[in-house]
């Protein structure tokens, strides 16, 4: 656990006499302890991959470095995704300033820099990312994503919750965070009440702390802890990217495994979102629209320099009679047509997830050796330490 005496900043600086300043000022804060080094992104990519344990990185960036995004993006994959970066520069352009926000970081100042300012800005990301409350080891996200409707991200991301809480014995290992404010359907699939305490946050986000997010969560009969969205849909910026991040730390201080659902579009948070997830698994079907739409969803994540994502593709619903029904396209079609592999396929049964939603009870409690689960199961098993798969005996078969 971090404490007040072991936070580290390291600032790469253009100028001597910004080292110098920022020296000075950060020298006089008790709470930390710093080392700043002149240098370009050459210098901060071998400083930033030397000490992989920063607390929070500050940044010089001028208006003649070019692929920012993309460098920032490499510089969070060192660290794993979860150092606070901020930004020092003169005169940065609003529509810079904002890509870089989506892309996770933290906050800017500007040159020259005012002492008060600097201070407190350093002080607000220490406390938001390492707060007193902070556990010694943050948990992994896992995310959900699809980029169309109806794809059944929603069913996987209930039944793996499931899966993860059950294989860590049930005590809470596990919470389900629905962030889909317009059309989330965890509620439903596990028949909770549509009240959501989610409009308490959006009422009074200032009030958010670890106390309020175990209070917000729903319990279902199975264990699982859920943050569910409102009845009412939303809009999908009602939440802001603080919000979230705050949500999101102050769940891993509490879940070793936090289950993201999230909403088709992609909001101000996505980025940030994705860049703490230890896994994403964007689900799809098989047939022409829906591989179209992954497509252009790649596309975007291209464009906003994400394509370094520890991203997975899950066929749902999949079906070993597929050509023969007519309905759908061939895995290696689908393949060809991203110009990516297709991860991961999970069996279709109509007739179980018929069963789940009507009773309110996730899948794999229903039937735990169904093939929909054992595919599943066997899908965590690669990024989840605690689930195994289950191998079935010569006589044995789903229940």
């Amino acid at each position: 656990m971090k404490t007040q005496d072991n936070f580290h900043v390291l600032g790469i600086v253009k100028n001597s006499g910004t080292r110098d300043q920022l020296l000075n000022i950060l020298n006089e804060m008790p709470e930390i302890t710093c080392k700043v080094v002149l240098g370009d992104l050459d210098t901060a990519r071998k400083e930033i991959g030397n000490d992989k344990h920063n607390s929070v990185v500050l940044l010089e960036i001028e208006k003649k470095d070019q692929d920012v995004a993309a460098t920032l993006n490499s510089f969070r994959k060192i660290c794993g995704g979860r150092t606070p970066f901020m930004i020092i520069s003169k005169g940065f352009e609003h529509e810079r300033m904002l890509r870089l926000l989506r892309l996770g970081v933290s906050d800017f100042l500007s040159l020259p820099l005012d002492i008060n300012e600097t201070v407190e800005s350093v002080l607000r990301v220490v406390e938001k990312n390492y707060g007193s409350d902070n556990s010694s080891q943050k948990s992994d996200i896992i995310t959900f994503a699809h980029a169309s409707g109806g794809m059944g991200a929603t069913t996987l991301a209930v039944n793996a919750a499931t899966i993860i809480n059950e294989a860590c014995s049930g005590r809470s290992a596990s919470c389900l965070l629905d962030f889909d404010l317009q059309f989330g359907g965890a509620s439903i699939h596990l028949d909770l009440p549509g009240y959501s305490p989610v409009m308490d946050l959006l009422d009074k986000p200032e009030r958010l702390d670890r106390e309020m997010l175990e209070g917000m969560m729903m319990h279902h009969n199975s264990g699982l802890k859920v943050l569910t969205t409102p009845e009412a849909p939303l809009p999908v910026e009602a939440i802001s990217s603080d919000v979230v991040d705050k949500l999101l730390n102050l769940a891993q201080k509490r879940y070793p495994y936090i289950i993201v659902d999230m909403p088709q579009t992609m909001t101000m948070w996505t980025d940030s979102v994705f860049q703490k997830s230890k896994i994403i698994y964007v689900v799809t079907q098989l047939n022409v629209p829906a591989i179209r739409q992954l497509k252009r969803w790649f596309s975007v994540l291209e464009q906003e320099s994400l394509q370094g994502l520890p991203v997975k593709i899950i066929v749902n619903r999949h079906s070993s009679f597929g050509r023969l029904r007519n309905d759908n396209i061939t895995i290696a079609q689908a393949s060809e047509a991203l110009g990516r592999k297709i991860d991961y396929m999970i069996s279709n049964d109509y007739e179980l997830i018929s069963a789940s939603l009507d009773q309110g009870m996730p899948a794999a409690i229903l039937k735990p050796n169904s093939k929909f689960v054992q595919g599943l199961r066997e899908m965590l098993s690669q990024s989840v330490d605690e689930v195994n798969v289950v191998k079935k005996g010569l006589f044995s078969r789903a229940r």
